[in-house]
Protein backbone atom coordinates (compact mmCIF):
# COMPACT_ATOMS: atom_id res chain seq x y z
CA UNK A 1 0.00 0.00 0.00
CA UNK A 2 1.09 3.60 -0.83
CA UNK A 3 1.21 4.99 2.89
CA UNK A 4 3.71 7.37 3.15
CA UNK A 5 4.94 9.36 -0.16
CA UNK A 6 8.53 11.56 0.98
CA UNK A 7 10.72 13.61 -0.51
CA UNK A 8 13.87 12.26 -1.63
CA UNK A 9 17.27 12.88 -2.24
CA UNK A 10 18.22 11.39 -6.14
CA UNK A 11 20.48 8.49 -5.98
CA UNK A 12 21.17 5.10 -7.67
CA UNK A 13 20.49 2.73 -4.79
CA UNK A 14 19.67 3.50 -1.02
CA UNK A 15 19.91 1.05 2.08
CA UNK A 16 16.92 0.57 4.35
CA UNK A 17 16.89 0.14 8.12
CA UNK A 18 13.93 -0.62 10.22
CA UNK A 19 14.15 1.34 13.47
CA UNK A 20 10.90 0.27 15.19
CA UNK A 21 7.36 -0.37 14.11
CA UNK A 22 6.90 2.84 11.88
CA UNK A 23 10.13 4.09 11.94
CA UNK A 24 12.79 3.34 9.03
CA UNK A 25 16.71 4.69 8.19
CA UNK A 26 17.78 5.45 4.30
CA UNK A 27 21.15 5.75 3.63
CA UNK A 28 22.45 6.98 0.53
CA UNK A 29 26.01 8.27 -0.55
CA UNK A 30 26.81 10.69 2.22
CA UNK A 31 23.42 10.87 4.07
CA UNK A 32 21.03 9.33 6.47
CA UNK A 33 17.42 10.09 5.94
CA UNK A 34 14.59 8.56 8.64
CA UNK A 35 10.73 8.04 7.61
CA UNK A 36 7.83 7.57 9.68
CA UNK A 37 5.62 5.19 7.97
CA UNK A 38 1.87 5.83 8.83
CA UNK A 39 -1.47 6.92 7.52
CA UNK A 40 -0.74 10.17 10.04
CA UNK A 41 0.43 13.67 8.43
CA UNK A 42 3.69 13.30 11.16
CA UNK A 43 6.54 16.18 11.14
CA UNK A 44 10.15 14.60 11.72
CA UNK A 45 12.60 17.47 13.35
CA UNK A 46 15.92 17.18 12.30
CA UNK A 47 14.93 13.92 9.96
CA UNK A 48 18.12 14.11 7.80
CA UNK A 49 21.90 13.37 8.69
CA UNK A 50 25.15 14.32 6.84
CA UNK A 51 27.55 11.97 7.19
CA UNK A 52 31.30 12.67 8.17
CA UNK A 53 33.22 12.48 4.80
CA UNK A 54 36.07 10.34 4.10
CA UNK A 55 39.41 11.55 3.09
CA UNK A 56 37.56 14.58 1.05
CA UNK A 57 34.70 12.73 -0.08
CA UNK A 58 31.13 11.75 0.45
CA UNK A 59 30.80 8.37 2.68
CA UNK A 60 29.23 5.71 0.95
CA UNK A 61 26.74 3.63 2.75
CA UNK A 62 26.71 -0.04 1.31
CA UNK A 63 25.13 -1.59 4.06
CA UNK A 64 23.16 0.04 7.23
CA UNK A 65 22.24 -1.81 10.22
CA UNK A 66 20.47 -1.26 13.63
CA UNK A 67 22.86 -2.85 16.37
CA UNK A 68 21.73 -2.66 20.43
CA UNK A 69 18.69 -0.05 21.11
CA UNK A 70 20.34 2.84 20.06
CA UNK A 71 22.88 2.48 17.13
CA UNK A 72 23.30 2.60 13.42
CA UNK A 73 26.03 0.98 11.74
CA UNK A 74 26.86 2.27 8.70
CA UNK A 75 29.37 0.13 6.46
CA UNK A 76 31.00 1.94 3.32
CA UNK A 77 34.01 3.18 1.79
CA UNK A 78 36.20 0.77 3.52
CA UNK A 79 35.10 1.85 7.52
CA UNK A 80 32.07 0.88 9.61
CA UNK A 81 31.09 3.65 11.72
CA UNK A 82 28.50 3.84 14.29
CA UNK A 83 26.25 7.09 14.68
CA UNK A 84 23.62 7.13 18.29
CA UNK A 85 20.38 7.74 17.42
CA UNK A 86 17.86 9.03 19.88
CA UNK A 87 14.20 9.12 18.54
CA UNK A 88 12.29 11.61 20.77
CA UNK A 89 8.36 11.51 20.56
CA UNK A 90 6.79 14.63 21.16
CA UNK A 91 3.36 14.05 20.09
CA UNK A 92 1.36 11.39 17.97
CA UNK A 93 2.56 13.89 15.07
CA UNK A 94 5.64 15.53 15.69
CA UNK A 95 9.18 13.66 16.56
CA UNK A 96 12.60 14.83 17.03
CA UNK A 97 15.90 13.07 15.55
CA UNK A 98 19.20 13.53 17.82
CA UNK A 99 22.69 11.82 15.79
CA UNK A 100 25.80 11.23 17.39
CA UNK A 101 28.47 9.63 15.44
CA UNK A 102 31.47 7.65 16.75
CA UNK A 103 34.30 6.74 15.70
CA UNK A 104 35.16 5.15 12.16
CA UNK A 105 37.22 1.48 12.34
CA UNK A 106 39.16 1.26 8.70
CA UNK A 107 38.80 -2.35 7.91
CA UNK A 108 40.30 -1.74 4.03
CA UNK A 109 42.46 0.91 1.86
CA UNK A 110 40.19 -0.08 -1.02
CA UNK A 111 37.17 2.10 0.04
CA UNK A 112 34.02 1.69 -2.14
CA UNK A 113 35.91 -0.63 -4.51
CA UNK A 114 35.52 -3.22 -1.47
CA UNK A 115 31.71 -4.10 -2.31
CA UNK A 116 30.88 -4.95 1.47
CA UNK A 117 28.38 -6.91 2.64
CA UNK A 118 26.87 -7.56 6.24
CA UNK A 119 24.68 -9.08 8.34
CA UNK A 120 24.28 -9.06 12.19
CA UNK A 121 24.89 -11.51 13.94
CA UNK A 122 22.72 -11.52 17.12
CA UNK A 123 21.82 -13.83 19.83
CA UNK A 124 19.38 -13.61 22.94
CA UNK A 125 20.71 -10.91 25.00
CA UNK A 126 22.49 -8.45 22.79
CA UNK A 127 22.78 -7.36 19.09
CA UNK A 128 26.60 -6.02 18.55
CA UNK A 129 28.06 -7.57 15.69
CA UNK A 130 28.36 -7.60 12.69
CA UNK A 131 30.06 -10.12 10.06
CA UNK A 132 31.00 -8.43 6.25
CA UNK A 133 32.83 -9.83 3.75
CA UNK A 134 34.29 -7.13 1.01
CA UNK A 135 36.99 -7.41 -1.53
CA UNK A 136 40.53 -6.74 -1.63
CA UNK A 137 42.44 -7.04 -4.55
CA UNK A 138 42.16 -10.48 -6.43
CA UNK A 139 40.65 -11.73 -2.89
CA UNK A 140 37.60 -12.10 -1.02
CA UNK A 141 38.00 -11.44 2.44
CA UNK A 142 35.85 -11.92 5.95
CA UNK A 143 35.84 -10.46 9.22
CA UNK A 144 33.53 -10.05 12.02
CA UNK A 145 33.37 -6.31 13.89
CA UNK A 146 32.26 -5.96 17.81
CA UNK A 147 30.53 -2.72 19.00
CA UNK A 148 32.14 -1.30 22.09
CA UNK A 149 32.25 2.17 23.78
CA UNK A 150 29.24 5.42 23.88
CA UNK A 151 28.99 8.58 22.56
CA UNK A 152 31.60 9.84 20.64
CA UNK A 153 34.04 6.84 22.03
CA UNK A 154 31.65 4.32 20.44
CA UNK A 155 33.76 2.35 17.59
CA UNK A 156 33.88 -0.92 16.78
CA UNK A 157 36.72 -3.93 17.44
CA UNK A 158 37.67 -6.26 14.25
CA UNK A 159 39.12 -9.69 13.93
CA UNK A 160 41.50 -10.54 11.76
CA UNK A 161 40.96 -10.53 8.19
CA UNK A 162 40.77 -14.09 6.39
CA UNK A 163 41.53 -14.34 2.86
CA UNK A 164 38.97 -17.28 2.02
CA UNK A 165 38.70 -17.13 -1.76
CA UNK A 166 39.30 -15.07 -4.99
CA UNK A 167 36.96 -12.51 -6.02
CA UNK A 168 34.07 -13.35 -8.34
CA UNK A 169 31.52 -11.14 -9.76
CA UNK A 170 29.22 -11.11 -6.81
CA UNK A 171 29.53 -12.41 -3.08
CA UNK A 172 27.09 -11.90 -0.21
CA UNK A 173 26.63 -13.12 3.41
CA UNK A 174 24.00 -14.54 5.84
CA UNK A 175 24.96 -14.03 9.53
CA UNK A 176 23.29 -17.17 11.68
CA UNK A 177 24.02 -16.17 15.29
CA UNK A 178 27.41 -15.81 17.18
CA UNK A 179 28.53 -18.95 16.30
CA UNK A 180 29.03 -18.47 13.14
CA UNK A 181 27.53 -17.73 9.05
CA UNK A 182 27.69 -18.56 5.46
CA UNK A 183 30.08 -16.37 2.65
CA UNK A 184 29.14 -16.74 -0.62
CA UNK A 185 30.61 -17.12 -4.21
CA UNK A 186 28.67 -16.24 -7.16
CA UNK A 187 29.55 -16.49 -11.33
CA UNK A 188 33.11 -16.00 -13.23
CA UNK A 189 36.20 -14.72 -11.98
CA UNK A 190 35.90 -11.08 -11.60
CA UNK A 191 38.76 -10.92 -14.53
CA UNK A 192 36.81 -13.20 -16.55
CA UNK A 193 34.94 -12.20 -20.12
CA UNK A 194 32.73 -15.45 -19.65
CA UNK A 195 29.12 -14.27 -18.47
CA UNK A 196 28.76 -17.25 -16.68
CA UNK A 197 30.06 -19.30 -13.24
CA UNK A 198 29.42 -21.64 -10.45
CA UNK A 199 27.44 -21.00 -7.14
CA UNK A 200 29.57 -21.58 -4.41
CA UNK A 201 29.15 -21.32 -0.61
CA UNK A 202 31.51 -21.34 2.64
CA UNK A 203 31.24 -21.70 6.31
CA UNK A 204 32.53 -19.24 8.36
CA UNK A 205 32.76 -20.35 12.20
CA UNK A 206 33.52 -17.21 15.04
CA UNK A 207 35.96 -19.26 17.97
CA UNK A 208 35.72 -18.59 21.15
CA UNK A 209 38.51 -15.93 21.45
CA UNK A 210 36.17 -14.13 18.43
CA UNK A 211 38.41 -15.03 15.61
CA UNK A 212 36.93 -16.62 12.25
CA UNK A 213 38.22 -19.65 10.63
CA UNK A 214 36.44 -20.23 6.99
CA UNK A 215 36.25 -23.82 5.63
CA UNK A 216 36.52 -24.70 1.64
CA UNK A 217 34.14 -23.75 -0.39
CA UNK A 218 30.95 -26.29 -1.67
CA UNK A 219 29.63 -26.10 -5.37
CA UNK A 220 25.70 -25.99 -6.08
CA UNK A 221 25.70 -28.89 -7.85
CA UNK A 222 24.24 -28.98 -11.56
CA UNK A 223 23.61 -24.88 -11.30
CA UNK A 224 25.36 -21.97 -12.74
CA UNK A 225 24.14 -18.55 -12.73
CA UNK A 226 25.18 -15.27 -15.28
CA UNK A 227 23.53 -12.57 -12.30
CA UNK A 228 23.35 -11.27 -8.97
CA UNK A 229 22.10 -13.51 -6.46
CA UNK A 230 20.55 -12.81 -3.13
CA UNK A 231 21.20 -14.18 0.14
CA UNK A 232 19.90 -14.00 4.09
CA UNK A 233 19.14 -16.06 6.86
CA UNK A 234 16.29 -17.30 7.74
CA UNK A 235 16.80 -18.56 11.60
CA UNK A 236 19.91 -19.70 13.39
CA UNK A 237 20.60 -22.71 11.51
CA UNK A 238 19.26 -22.48 8.10
CA UNK A 239 19.61 -19.63 5.11
CA UNK A 240 17.99 -18.87 1.84
CA UNK A 241 19.38 -18.19 -1.59
CA UNK A 242 18.10 -16.48 -4.79
CA UNK A 243 19.86 -16.70 -8.14
CA UNK A 244 19.67 -16.22 -11.84
CA UNK A 245 19.95 -19.40 -13.39
CA UNK A 246 21.79 -19.63 -16.33
CA UNK A 247 20.47 -22.99 -17.82
CA UNK A 248 16.49 -20.52 -18.25
CA UNK A 249 17.73 -16.89 -17.30
CA UNK A 250 14.46 -17.76 -14.45
CA UNK A 251 14.83 -16.89 -10.76
CA UNK A 252 15.36 -19.76 -8.83
CA UNK A 253 15.70 -20.28 -5.15
CA UNK A 254 17.62 -22.49 -2.73
CA UNK A 255 17.57 -23.39 0.93
CA UNK A 256 20.32 -24.51 3.18
CA UNK A 257 20.97 -26.21 6.35
CA UNK A 258 23.33 -25.57 8.59
CA UNK A 259 24.98 -27.62 11.47
CA UNK A 260 27.80 -25.28 12.56
CA UNK A 261 29.65 -28.43 12.96
CA UNK A 262 33.45 -28.25 12.39
CA UNK A 263 35.04 -31.32 11.92
CA UNK A 264 36.71 -33.76 9.01
CA UNK A 265 33.95 -34.24 7.18
CA UNK A 266 33.90 -30.65 4.93
CA UNK A 267 31.34 -28.17 4.96
CA UNK A 268 28.60 -28.23 8.15
CA UNK A 269 26.51 -26.79 5.06
CA UNK A 270 23.45 -28.78 3.34
CA UNK A 271 21.83 -27.71 0.06
CA UNK A 272 17.90 -28.46 0.36
CA UNK A 273 14.93 -27.69 -1.83
CA UNK A 274 14.61 -25.15 -4.76
CA UNK A 275 11.54 -23.46 -6.25
CA UNK A 276 11.88 -21.42 -9.32
CA UNK A 277 10.38 -18.33 -8.72
CA UNK A 278 9.89 -17.12 -12.19
CA UNK A 279 11.18 -18.38 -15.59
CA UNK A 280 11.93 -17.17 -19.01
CA UNK A 281 14.68 -14.99 -18.60
CA UNK A 282 12.80 -12.89 -15.74
CA UNK A 283 15.29 -10.59 -14.40
CA UNK A 284 15.61 -7.16 -16.76
CA UNK A 285 18.33 -5.88 -14.15
CA UNK A 286 20.27 -8.67 -12.17
CA UNK A 287 21.73 -6.39 -9.64
CA UNK A 288 18.36 -5.39 -8.04
CA UNK A 289 17.36 -9.22 -7.41
CA UNK A 290 16.54 -8.67 -3.19
CA UNK A 291 15.31 -11.48 -0.98
CA UNK A 292 13.59 -10.25 2.27
CA UNK A 293 12.99 -12.44 5.08
CA UNK A 294 9.56 -11.93 6.31
CA UNK A 295 10.08 -14.68 9.57
CA UNK A 296 11.96 -18.43 10.05
CA UNK A 297 8.75 -19.85 7.36
CA UNK A 298 8.69 -17.26 4.83
CA UNK A 299 10.40 -14.80 2.34
CA UNK A 300 10.18 -12.81 -0.74
CA UNK A 301 11.77 -11.92 -3.34
CA UNK A 302 11.82 -8.51 -5.53
CA UNK A 303 12.96 -8.20 -9.04
CA UNK A 304 12.68 -6.59 -12.33
CA UNK A 305 10.73 -8.37 -14.11
CA UNK A 306 11.75 -8.61 -17.99
CA UNK A 307 8.34 -10.56 -19.04
CA UNK A 308 6.39 -7.48 -17.73
CA UNK A 309 8.61 -4.60 -19.16
CA UNK A 310 10.71 -3.95 -16.02
CA UNK A 311 7.55 -3.83 -13.47
CA UNK A 312 8.58 -4.46 -9.70
CA UNK A 313 7.66 -8.18 -9.03
CA UNK A 314 7.11 -9.30 -5.34
CA UNK A 315 6.57 -12.80 -4.82
CA UNK A 316 5.88 -14.10 -1.18
CA UNK A 317 7.59 -17.81 -0.64
CA UNK A 318 7.17 -20.21 1.93
CA UNK A 319 8.24 -23.62 3.86
CA UNK A 320 5.87 -26.09 4.33
CA UNK A 321 5.89 -29.22 6.95
CA UNK A 322 7.89 -31.24 4.57
CA UNK A 323 10.33 -28.12 4.40
CA UNK A 324 10.16 -27.36 0.80
CA UNK A 325 9.24 -23.96 -0.87
CA UNK A 326 6.02 -22.92 -1.87
CA UNK A 327 4.99 -19.99 -3.69
CA UNK A 328 2.69 -18.41 -1.50
CA UNK A 329 0.04 -16.75 -3.79
CA UNK A 330 1.04 -15.35 -6.47
CA UNK A 331 3.64 -12.26 -7.82
CA UNK A 332 2.35 -8.79 -6.94
CA UNK A 333 3.03 -6.03 -9.08
CA UNK A 334 4.60 -3.27 -7.01
CA UNK A 335 5.31 -0.54 -9.74
CA UNK A 336 5.36 -0.56 -13.26
CA UNK A 337 8.22 0.83 -15.48
CA UNK A 338 8.05 4.11 -16.15
CA UNK A 339 4.43 4.72 -14.88
CA UNK A 340 3.41 8.10 -15.07
CA UNK A 341 5.83 9.49 -17.73
CA UNK A 342 6.04 10.63 -21.54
Amino acid sequence: RNVTKEYSYYHDDIRVCAWNTNLIFAGSIGRLVGYEISYDDISIENAEYRLPQVNGQEREVQSLFKLNEDTLAVVGSGEILPVTVRVTVRSETDYKIEWKPGTAAKFTEHGKEAYPYCDDLPDDRTKNKLACTYEEGENLVTRIFTLTGRGEEKTFTMSKPVVYGVRRHFHGLAGLGRQGYVVAAVGPLYNDTRSVGPIMVAYAHIRSDNEVEVTDFVRMPFEMSYGYFSLDNLYFNGAVMCYTRAASGGIDCVSMDVSHEMGPQGTPIQFGSTLTVSSGGSAINHSKVKLQIVNRDTFALMWADKNLGGAISYQMVSFNDAGDMVKNGPAYIISQWNRGTR
